[in-house]
């Protein structure tokens, strides 16, 4: 239960459309809910008002019946945290491929400020041929 609490804050920071949102809403009852999936806490309130037996049995029903939705929301809840993974790894790898892309592209490009080994070689030569010349 706090592991979902705790994806409950971090996707209403990570996300900016989700904290009041319906998903946000619909986390919270759903997170709520896993109180009543607690065996022994789900026994404390259900016999509290418990008189009789029939009425015990109902709630007994009606608890089965709410642990079984609470499975298929966490179920729900798994996938989607799955399918958030992802998308978070495509964003970054498609974040560094652009990274990676524009360091390529700046080693590729040369520097004006700066002249490659043959420039300078061959100025080199042009100014000894100068002064050969001149002398």
């Amino acid at each position: 239960m706090v592991l979902f609490i705790i994806e409950l804050v971090l996707q209403s920071i990570c996300k900016s459309d989700y904290f009041l949102g319906f998903f946000f809403w619909l986390d919270l009852i759903s997170s709520l809910s896993l109180i009543f999936d607690i065996g022994y806490l789900s026994d404390m309130i259900f016999q509290l008002g418990a008189s009789d037996g029939t009425k015990g049995l109902q709630l007994a029903r009606a608890g089965r019946t709410g642990r079984v939705g609470t499975r298929a929301a966490r179920i729900v809840r798994i996938v989607r945290l799955v399918k958030l993974y992802k998308h978070t790894k495509k964003m970054i790898d498609k974040k560094a491929a652009q990274i990676k892309a524009m360091k390529i592209q700046m080693n590729l490009e040369p520097n004006p400020k700066e002249k490659s080994y043959e420039q300078e070689h061959k100025m080199q030569e042009e100014e000894d041929q100068f002064f050969k010349q001149s002398d």
